[in-house]
This record gives structure tokens, C-alpha cells and sequence, in this order.
């Protein structure tokens, strides 16, 4: 794994992760801090209602780590690797709206999990003009309903300042 980045302790097998300290989005969404020891990863199968089209569904990433680029006049800046970055690379930042039996709350999903679930790259959606998310509203509704087991990594801002939006570290879909 890269850097100090938490890894799932189930990362490569999906029939343990569906099950690996599994909750209700009403069970994640009233964790509270309690130490640094604490679990990080939750388990919960929800729908998607919707995606948050108010935002950007994409951003350019550096090359290197992956981070938000700053656009300073006709160039980027990872401030990460504190320079320009060599290579560019547009990254899904999809916001989405999921619901369990118990409650409705709001996820993050980037790259390679979006990837999974949109079954494209964002990179072939930008180059096809097809940037908008309003233009791809037809695309991204087919995932509507789309019943999936999301695996989250929580972190400080949903531990300690109660921020109810959950990075999706990975996805499992249910036939």
C-alpha cells in the first residue's frame, strides 16, 4: 500500500469485507470518537438515491498522488508535491445519496470505485464532451436504485466533528 494510507483489513476478500464490522447507515452515522485505536472501516448495504449534481463529478488530479490540482493561470500546482505536475489525470469525485431501512445520508466515491459502478473512465467521458454532469444525467441515473455494500473509511471529521460524508474506500455489488 502507498505512504501511510489506512488499509481495509479485508481489502482482497469480498466474501469477509460484505460481512467486516457491518452497521446501518444509523449505526455509522452516530459513531462517536472514542481513541485513535478505533476502527476506521464500516460495512452497510444501502441504495443509491441520487447524485449530488451541485458539485463538480470530476476534478484533475496530479499524476503522481493523485491530489487536487490548483489552476494558477495556465498551469497546475499539486500543492502536495509543492511543483508542476508532469502528468495530469481527470479523477471521478462523485457525491452520492444512499439510504438504508434506518436512514439517508451522503458518500464520496472516487476513482477506481466510481469507475466500477459508472463502468467508464472519467477521462473517456470528458473526452467525449460529455463533461456536464447534466449532460450525463441519462448515464448516471442507471445507477438509481443500484443496490451496493459500501465499504467506508471514516477519519476525523466524521469521528470528531460529526461530518456525515463517508469516503467509500471500496464497493461490492448486489445482483
Amino acid at each position: 500500500h502507498r505512504g501511510n494510507r489506512a488499509r481495509s483489513p479485508l481489502a482482497r476478500n469480498n466474501s469477509r469485507t460484505m460481512l467486516y464490522n457491518r452497521k446501518t447507515l444509523r449505526e455509522i452515522t452516530k459513531t462517536a470518537y472514542e481513541s485513535k485505536k478505533q476502527e476506521k472501516f464500516y460495512t452497510a448495504e444501502a441504495t443509491i438515491k441520487s447524485i449530488d449534481t451541485s458539485d463538480e463529478w470530476y476534478y484533475i488530479g496530479c499524476g503522481k498522488c493523485n491530489k487536487k490540482l490548483q489552476k494558477e493561470g495556465n498551469h497546475f500546482y499539486c500543492p502536495k508535491c509543492e511543483k508542476e505536475p508532469e502528468k495530469t489525470c481527470p479523477r471521478y469525485k462523485l457525491k452520492l445519496e444512499i439510504c438504508d431501512h434506518t436512514a439517508t445520508t451522503t458518500c464520496t466515491m472516487f476513482k477506481t470505485e466510481a469507475k466500477k459502478l459508472i463502468k467508464q473512465s472519467a477521462r473517456f467521458l470528458i473526452d467525449r464532451d460529455d463533461c456536464d454532469i447534466h449532460e450525463q444525467a441519462e448515464k448516471f441515473q442507471k445507477i438509481y436504485g443500484q443496490g451496493l455494500i459500501l465499504q467506508f473509511r471514516l477519519n476525523d471529521y466524521n469521528f470528531k466533528y460529526g461530518y456525515q460524508d463517508y469516503t467509500v474506500h471500496r464497493i461490492i455489488f448486489i445482483l
